[in-house]
């Protein structure tokens, strides 16, 4: 089971106002992790090939405040406030014989389809600023999908099976608006209006060995490195809306990346293979905002700046 979940600040002040308005200010560190299947024989290929085998079932939340007047907010205006829940989770193949599968091992077997959602908001005002301005407004649904591959005879197992074999390449993405206007403001500001697309993707392993195997069962090994960014726009009109709303304004800049393994061995085969080898550790963090009250703010706490 894969959580990604919001670390607290060690700073005093900030983590009063962590209490005081819940837990998604921007220095919050996210973490993505996996958890092991109390599955023996699943355990024992885990410890063998690494802990991203198919079985695992995947949770992209987000921790809910408790403050009332956030939670007031989130009626007004919608779901994209902190509090809310959101889930990233894996649809069933209506292959009967993957289906027991399923029942057996759990719902993460490589045929399955995943989407990361957020819940639509019932709000009519945000439902009509969405048409007037395109897609990235709360209630908006995101899909992360799985790309096919060209191997004709990989082609052909999806067909049979569904479209989650290892090979595939996946994209998280936010579908585009066809808003001329935003389209403008991007040339003007940067590339964090709604219309945007965001890729989640898995670089290949320079590794000969790695590459061999990657062949052999598909890119979704372990040494793979993955990241999920978003593009900071350096509009000052958002900049201001994240004072007045918060910090989940575009200009965040979030990246993916995997955390060396202690293991000396493997630390010698980081160095000269690269670092997405099956022992690493993901976490999703948050880049500082250009801003320098919240970037003093950020060095106060002890995050670390990233450039991406």
């Amino acid at each position: 089971m894969t959580h990604l979940h919001t670390v607290s600040s060690p700073n005093p002040h900030l983590h009063r106002l962590e209490k005081q308005y819940g837990n998604h200010t921007p220095h919050r560190m996210t973490h993505l992790h996996t958890v092991s299947s109390p599955n023996p024989h699943l355990h024992r290929l885990e410890k063998q090939y690494g802990n991203h085998t198919p079985h695992r079932m995947t949770h992209l939340h987000t921790v809910s405040s408790p403050n009332p007047h956030l939670h007031r907010l989130e009626k007004q205006y919608g779901n994209h406030i902190p509090h809310r829940m959101t889930y990233l989770h894996t649809v069933s193949s209506p292959n009967s014989h993957l289906h027991r599968l399923e029942k057996q091992y759990g719902n993460h077997t490589p045929h399955r389809m995943t989407h990361l959602h957020t819940v639509s908001s019932p709000n009519p005002h945000l439902h009509r600023l969405e048409k007037q301005y395109g897609n990235h407004t709360p209630h908006r649904m995101t899909h992360l999908h799985t790309v096919s591959s060209p191997n004709p005879h990989l082609h052909r197992l999806e067909k049979q099976y569904g479209n989650h074999t290892p090979h595939r390449m996946t994209h998280l993405h936010t579908v585009s608006s066809p808003n001329p206007h935003l389209h403008r403001l991007e040339k003007q500001y940067g590339n964090h209006t709604p219309h945007r697309m965001t890729h989640l993707h898995t670089v290949s392993s320079p590794n000969p060995h790695l590459h061999r195997l990657e062949k052999q069962y598909g890119n979704h090994t372990p040494h793979r490195m993955t990241h999920l960014h978003t593009v900071s726009s350096p509009n000052p009109h958002l900049h201001r809306l994240e004072k007045q709303y918060g910090n989940h304004t575009p200009h965040r800049m979030t990246h993916l990346h995997t955390v060396s393994s202690p293991n000396p061995h493997l630390h010698r085969l980081e160095k000269q293979y690269g670092n997405h080898t099956p022992h690493r550790m993901t976490h999703l963090h948050t880049v500082s905002s250009p801003n320098p009250h919240l970037h003093r703010l950020e060095k106060q706490s002890g995050i670390t700046h990233h450039t991406g």
